[in-house]
C-alpha cells in the first residue's frame, strides 16, 4: 500500500516559513513598537532571501520605522507620495494583497542592515494613506541576493 504525500511545492524547495522575528533579524528590520495588524510571506533564504510584511502604523510609528533603514547616499528615507510603488501588484499577489486597490499613498525604496548597499538588503515601502494618516496600512517588500 502507498501512502500519499501532500506537501506544497513551495515547502519542498524552500523548506517550512521561518518565524517573524527570523525574517525581520535577516533583513535587520525592526518594527515601530505598537504596530498592529502585522501579517508576512516568507519567500525563502535559500535562493536569495525575499519576505513580504504588512503592518498598519499611526504617522509616528512609520517614521520610527523609516527612522531605522537607510537611502543609497546615507541620506533620510523620504517617502514619496503618489510617486512609482514600488512594490508591484504582482508581487502584492504573491503575499495575498490587492495592491491595484491604492489610490492614495507612498512610497520608498531603501536599504537595510549595517550598509547603505543592496547587500544588506533592498526594502521596498508602500504605504495605503486613505484611512489618514492614522491608520496607515504599510506593505513592505525586503530582497537580498
Amino acid at each position: 500500500m502507498t501512502a500519499f504525500c501532500s506537501i506544497s511545492f513551495e515547502r519542498l524547495m524552500f523548506g517550512p516559513p521561518r518565524p517573524l522575528p527570523e525574517v525581520l533579524r535577516s533583513f535587520a528590520l525592526h518594527l515601530p513598537e505598537g504596530a498592529r495588524d502585522v501579517s508576512y510571506k516568507d519567500l525563502g533564504a535559500y535562493h536569495g532571501d525575499q519576505a513580504m510584511i504588512r503592518f498598519t502604523a499611526t504617522e509616528h510609528q512609520l517614521l520610527q520605522f523609516t527612522s531605522t533603514l537607510r537611502t543609497g547616499s546615507g541620506g533620510p528615507v523620504a517617502l514619496e507620495r503618489g510617486g512609482l510603488p514600488y512594490i508591484s501588484v504582482e508581487e502584492g499577489e504573491d503575499a495575498g494583497w490587492a495592491l491595484d486597490e491604492l489610490t492614495q499613498y507612498s512610497s520608498a525604496q531603501v536599504y537595510s542592515g549595517e550598509n547603505d548597499s543592496f547587500y544588506g538588503g533592498q526594502i521596498s515601502i508602500l504605504v495605503d494613506e486613505r484611512q489618514g494618516p492614522s491608520v496607515l496600512v504599510v506593505y513592505v517588500s525586503a530582497l537580498k541576493v
